[in-house]
């Protein structure tokens, strides 16, 4: 009898996976780290086998770990980070380089060339805008600047895909990681859009042809991957999809207008609903439910957990401690943080790190610290990187034209909750109560249900409702919602009055 499921996430920090019964009790947890390459400034790239790598390791640990027998294992589901160019494979299926994934921000001329030669056809075929954030642009970045790979290269796969690939040896895409890769794929056909394929120059053959649905099985555990894997050969593996769609079906998200907030690395906002999109400034996929039906439409924050890990280890490292020196954790930084008053006494940081997503669009805006003076420590510093990300998230959820369920309440799922501190600012920043899900088990979760309804293990997507559980929301605070209001707008203005300067900036040291 098939009993148990496993959920696997492939994210931008590390791979996640988990074992759980029919009744979504987790009996087993692993998560496997990794980095980021950052060779330049703005550049971002990840080797795919250490996702794979990782993907072996978590679900054979989780299956040890639940002390389940594997003849019991009903059914696996991967999703994974949105990969930017995807795995470029060479006709052996082997990487042929690293993957440029969603934060690089390299490919800006590629992204200008496009808009001269389809303008805004792409928006109305895609449902996405013209933005070297998008696969595509990445994809013609290589082909423009590094032509001996790029005539290597026999075929581009999402993460999932390749994931599925390894495991059951079939080439698949779902309809959400296609999607993803922006200005190659036609939103309401559901296919890919050949006609601005043609006119970019990315040959269709270098695109998987066989669409899935998330739930859909793509294939089965291969003999070689058992192994690996800690599993019986041939259990059934589905399509999956895009990280951030398993965790917004994990925090509940089931119907048209229902919001929800992932933030981990980064912030993905997104809302639910069936119309084509009609504003630019997000970005909009088919989601896993019902994908060529429902859509989802969100806005992207490049930075948010990033910051703190990049703080962290860059400028806090250690901590004198009762006459010791000892390694700093985050809860020493947010014990000091939750000292500061609202607003940091000043302090304001823009979170651009790696350029921005929504709603500015900028690959070459910059991070900025303002308001810096010898009375601010690192108490301070750290409060107003969680505070950026609190600004972050308001000024996504401003440029939303989605009719919302109730825009009062915003569900926040994702390795941030666990900051009960950081819940409470944004809480206050954006006025809107703030649901957090228990347990911070994210994607995997999401994945664990599409798995079961894949294989008709479970019914119906509604048991999430039974599966994940929620906190009590988090109110906001009104006096200290209106000291942010104020901040608030001196963050939208200070990206407006430095807009040209970062530009000049970026430009010299690219020149450099």
């Amino acid at each position: 009898m098939k009993r148990f499921l496993i959920g696997t996430d492939i994210g931008t920090s590390g791979t996640k996976s988990i074992l759980v019964d029919l009744e979504g009790n987790i009996l087993g947890k692993s998560l496997q780290q990794y980095g980021v390459l950052t060779p330049y400034p703005s550049w971002a790239e990840q080797w795919p086998q250490e996702w794979i790598n990782a993907t072996y390791k978590t679900i054979n640990e989780v299956v040890k770990k639940s002390r389940v027998n594997p003849e019991e294992i009903g059914g696996i589901c991967i999703s994974g980070l949105f990969a930017g160019s995807g795995v470029p494979v060479d006709e052996n299926f082997e990487p042929v380089r690293p993957a440029i994934i969603w934060m690089d921000r390299r490919a800006q001329h590629e992204s200008e060339y496009v808009e001269k030669i389809v303008g805004e056809k792409l928006f109305e075929v895609t449902g996405n805008r013209n933005d070297a954030y998008f696969g595509f642009s990445k994809i013609l970045w290589i082909k423009n600047n590094e032509p001996e790979k790029w005539n290597r290269i026999k075929m581009f796969l999402p993460s999932n895909s390749y994931a599925v690939y390894k495991i059951t040896g079939n080439i698949t895409i779902d309809y959400t990681a296609a999607a993803n890769i922006g200005g190659i794929y036609n939103l309401t056909e559901n296919d890919w859009a050949y006609d601005l394929m043609h006119a970019m120059g990315i040959p269709e053959s270098m695109m998987p042809k066989d669409f899935y649905a998330p739930q859909e099985i793509a294939g089965y555990v291969t003999k070689e991957a058992s192994e690996k894997l800690g599993v019986h050969e041939g259990v059934p593996v589905c399509a999956g999809c895009t990280d951030c769609l398993a965790s917004t079906l994990a925090a509940g998200a089931l119907n048209a207008g229902d919001q929800v907030a992932v933030i981990g690395t980064s912030i993905n906002w997104g809302v639910l609903h069936k119309d084509f999109p009609k504003n630019k400034m997000c970005v909009t996929m088919p989601y896993v439910i019902e994908p060529k039906k429902m859509y989802y439409t969100y806005g992207g924050a490049s930075t948010a957990g990033a910051l703190t890990k990049w703080f962290k280890e860059n400028f806090a490292s250690y901590t004198f401690l009762d006459g010791k020196i000892e390694e700093t954790d985050f809860e020493i930084l947010t014990e000091e943080a939750g000292k500061i008053k609202p607003g940091s006494d000043g302090l304001i940081i823009l979170p651009y790190f790696m350029g921005e997503r929504t709603p500015i669009w900028d690959s070459k805006a910059k991070g900025t610290v303002f308001g810096l003076t010898l009375h601010h420590n690192r108490g301070h510093f750290f409060r107003a990187l969680l505070e950026s990300s609190a600004y972050s998230l308001r000024h996504i959820i401003e440029c939303s034209d989605i009719n919302l369920n109730d825009n009062s309440k915003c569900v926040i799922t994702g390795g941030v909750t666990g900051s009960r501190l950081w819940m409470q600012i944004f809480a206050d920043v954006t006025g809107m109560p703030i649901i957090c899900t228990r347990g911070n088990v994210q994607a995997p979760l999401g994945d664990a249900l599409v798995a079961g309804v894949a294989t008709g293990l479970i019914k119906d997507y509604s048991v999430i409702n039974d599966w994940t559980k929620h906190e009590e929301p988090i109110y906001p605070d009104e006096k200290k919602h209106a000291i942010y209001d104020e901040y608030f707008q001196i963050y939208k203005d200070l990206y407006l009055s430095l807009k040209g300067n970062m530009k000049r900036l970026a430009d010299i040291s690219s020149s450099l």
